[in-house]
């Protein structure tokens, strides 16, 4: 038995908010709380002849969640998927989504419902029901009465933040985790400290996993698992809390246990990056997908403004029209998801009742100061041009929607109001019970008519919108039903234009991931879109892409595709015109077909293959195999392209450090020219350091002028670093944070013919 130590604490137990109650009310107060959660969904909704087979949202990052869903449910996990990405595959270490704990839910779900977009849906409506339990759950551990509990629950799980990013935002949406988070949050603050018992004499004993210590693990496991976002914020709060814990008890356990459950948080997230740093230690690290910078800190900040201010399509055409009135995005900067962010009436109340609490001078009673401290310091980590813009300029850019804290400051504000009230109706008279449960009845109800805006309970809203969704939908999978029956033994279709992937911007009409509608609907077809932004076969499908329209049909046919899939949006009309004469010229009439919604072009290649082996022969074969085994350069760390796809070898811009990466396909050593031309970006000289295995090299007095610069490699078989290292002079004062110094312009690499060797 360990010995207790001799320090004294300070006492440091708050006055109950309310009184405890049987375990029996306190189910009833469960079962209140979840009745009127799947209540208002049912209703409000209007599920009652919702098919649950088509998504609720049907474009933007809902197809990006999507094939995730279904890879999980079919293949048990995401990171790989043989059907995307053709002719290779899709592999997403190099844009990790580490939602761990909501796959582990959705593969659950997947063995019982099966169908994906059923499991979508369904696990998406459970965020509702699953967010008031952990509410209430938080709630009543601080004694908050069960009345306030209810409402505050429910309200909480109701926030616009929400409903409005939906399924769009869908590992968003399912933020039931946050109120275990700051339940952590808001102990270390009240003195506890986890880990730790405090005995009756103010002394403490060690208690690391017993009672709360494996409550406070299991909250800090389910935060580092449930998004990186709220991983990050939750840490963020967290050692708020610790600080201000330890200036409350005066005890170095409030550090230490702080501490260890920042340590918890943050080597759970290591070890689901674990993936990602094995690939990456291979192929190289790619920052191409995620790239971030730090002013998109401030175009994706939180504003204060838009918390209090009323959600977008109030009930109320008076406070619709002030939030109108606000949201003008061509006259009113940074206007971007932070929209969502409402907290409407209730929580709006309780932020700035807190705001002025953190102000007011003098001892704030259990738990409004703690919460005053938190929710102060998530409003200045969040707000635009705040602590979070700091970290962005000068730690690291990749953390950018600061405005996603809001719905941390949003339970912290409920949770406030709520106590509010509690205190005002908080008396030994029996009448004061029933005035307690009308009042939150009453903030109930004026709580879920404001937040809930008129798209909810009325058929014009909703309704409308799935059934516009639903109709889209299923013209899809018949669509792709006929191209599902062209290859009944599977088969690889070009997806045209090019998309990158992730995150890639729209190709004129088509958004940046409306081309994974196919393989959402095919089960054994192959689709070109996916494959890695920055790896080799994204840069082979943009080359691809670019050709004329005969070259890309050839190209198409070496790589083993046997359909051509053209989005019409994303091509100028009079070039998808010459494009669709050159097919119809090459594969012969008869081989297409076209969409209803006549946006989508579907061309037959298999006869077309078939006639290029037939006739070519052996030269079909060399063509094939010098496709699948050409040289690839990917230009990854510290490159960015501003070129049309296709055409970003005309001009990258570099960091001073980047990183390039030459790859050799085959089992041979081969040589290869490379031609390009340096420059930097300002009069001043500078040297170019070049160091790789294969290419090492020193480039001097580099200026504006381009300087033409040639080389001849050997490449073993295999991936071959080169790092360049061009330093800008003192002088040097960068544009924005990209820090964007020097460029490469027409690169071209050849491989040497052998007799020239």
């Amino acid at each position: 038995m360990d010995r207790p130590v001799e320090i004294a604490a300070p006492p440091m137990t708050p006055e109950p908010i309310s009184r405890a109650a049987p375990w029996t009310i306190c189910l009833f107060g469960y079962a209140v709380a979840l009745t009127i959660t799947l209540g208002v969904l049912y209703y409000g909704m209007r599920l009652e002849d919702v098919d649950l087979s088509v998504p609720f949202a049907y474009q933007h990052d809902a197809l990006l969640i999507l094939p995730l869903v279904k890879a999980t449910i079919e293949r048990g996990d995401h990171w790989t998927n043989d059907r995307l990405g053709a002719p290779g595959r899709q592999e997403l270490y190099d844009y990790p989504v580490v939602d761990r704990l909501h796959f582990v839910g959705i593969r659950l779900l997947g063995l019982v419902l099966r169908d994906p977009v059923t499991v979508f849906n369904a696990y998406y409506l459970l965020t509702y029901p699953l967010t008031t339990l952990s509410a209430m759950f938080v709630l009543r551990r601080f004694r908050l009465s069960i009345p306030a509990s209810i409402a505050i629950s429910v309200l909480y799980a109701f926030q616009p933040y929400h409903y409005l990013r939906g399924e769009v935002h869908y590992f968003l949406s399912a933020y039931f985790v946050i109120p275990l988070t700051l339940w952590i949050a808001i102990r270390l603050c009240q003195g506890a400290v986890p880990f730790f018992r405090r005995l009756d004499d103010g002394t403490y004993r060690r208690r690391l996993f017993q009672g709360a210590g494996w409550g406070t693990v299991l909250a800090a496991a389910a935060t580092a698992t449930a998004g990186a976002y709220y991983a990050y914020f939750g840490c963020a709060l967290i050692a708020a809390a610790t600080i201000y814990g330890w200036w409350i008890s005066k005890t170095w356990r409030t550090p230490v246990a702080g501490g260890a459950i920042l340590a918890v948080i943050a080597g759970i997230g290591v070890g689901n990056h674990v993936p990602t740093a094995q690939y990456q230690a291979v192929h190289g690290i790619n920052d191409q997908p995620h790239l971030r910078y730090s002013e998109e800190s401030e175009a994706y900040g939180m504003k204060i403004a838009q918390l209090v201010l009323p959600v977008t399509g109030h009930n109320w055409q008076r406070f619709a029209t002030v939030r109108a009135e606000y949201d003008a995005p061509r006259l009113r900067p940074s206007q971007t998801e932070n929209e969502w962010d409402p907290l409407g009436l209730i929580g709006a109340a309780g932020l700035i009742g807190l705001l002025v609490a953190a102000f007011l001078p003098g001892v704030r009673r259990w738990p409004v100061g703690p919460l005053a401290s938190l929710a102060l310091f998530a409003v200045l980590l969040g707000t635009i041009g705040g602590l979070g813009s700091l970290i962005g300029h000068l730690v690291t850019p990749q953390v950018r929607a600061y405005n996603r804290i809001s719905i941390y400051i949003a339970f912290m504000a409920l949770m406030a109001a709520g106590v509010g009230v509690d205190r005002l109706t908080q008396s030994r008279w029996r009448g004061m019970v029933l005035l307690r449960v009308a009042a939150f009845a009453l903030i109930l109800w004026v709580g879920l008519w404001d937040q809930l805006n008129n798209m909810w309970f009325r058929d014009d809203g909703m309704v409308k919108e799935r059934k516009k969704i639903a109709a889209k939908y299923r013209e899809d999978r018949a669509f792709f039903a006929r191209i599902e029956a062209m290859y009944p033994d599977g088969g690889a279709v070009f997806n045209y234009p090019h998309v990158p992937y992730p995150e890639g911007h729209p190709v004129r009409g088509v958004e940046s991931y409306d081309h994974v509608r196919g393989y959402l609907h095919t089960d054994n077809v192959r689709w070109s879109f996916g494959s890695m932004k920055g790896r080799e076969w994204d840069l082979r499908l943009r080359s691809i892409a670019h050709d004329p329209t005969t070259e890309m049909l050839d190209r198409l046919a070496h790589l083993g595709f046997r359909g051509l899939l053209v989005d019409t949006r994303g091509v100028d009309p009079k070039k998808f015109a010459d494009m669709d004469r050159d097919i119809h010229t090459s594969i012969g009439d008869g081989t297409a077909f076209v969409h209803p919604d006549r946006t989508l072009v579907m061309y037959d290649l298999r006869a077309y293959a078939q006639y290029l082996e037939r006739e070519k022969g052996a030269l079909f074969a060399r063509m094939a195999a010098a496709e699948w085994d050409s040289i690839s350069t990917l230009w990854l760390k510290g490159f960015v392209s501003y070129e049309a796809i296709g055409e970003e070898k005309r001009r990258y811009h570099g960091r001073p450090k980047a990183t390039m990466v030459l790859v050799n396909p085959t089992e041979r050593t081969r040589t290869v020219r490379v031609r390009m031309e340096f420059a930097t970006l300002q009069k001043e000289p500078t040297t170019l350091t070049i160091r790789g295995d294969v290419w090492s090299d020193t480039v001097e007095n580099l200026r504006e002028k381009p300087v033409r610069y040639e080389r001849v490699l050997t490449l073993p078989p295999g991936r071959h670093t080169v790092e360049f290292d061009c330093p800008p002079p003192m002088s040097f004062l960068p544009a924005d944070s990209r820090w964007l110094f020097w460029v490469v312009t027409n690169f071209d690499l050849k491989e040497e013919e052998p007799e020239k060797q």
